[in-house]
């Protein structure tokens, strides 16, 4: 049996494929093993919301990083 590392959102569910984020295939006859993350759209979303609450900017965010 084949084995797969899908990188998948959190958030939404959606695959990382390459560099564009899709709906995720079922992976037949493989083993898949997920790493998670946020994709774009939901990391702006989730960057927001903690703005919101005063726990970290966006801006604050990407100079971290």
């Amino acid at each position: 049996m084949r084995q797969a590392l899908i990188v998948k959102c959190c958030e939404c569910g959606q695959i990382r494929a390459g560099t564009r984020w899709q709906q995720e295939r079922k992976q037949a006859d493989r083993l898949v093993i997920y790493s998670h993350t946020y994709c774009p759209a939901c990391l702006q979303k989730v960057l927001q919301e903690f703005d919101q609450f005063g726990q970290i900017t966006p801006s604050e965010m990407r100079k971290a990083g």
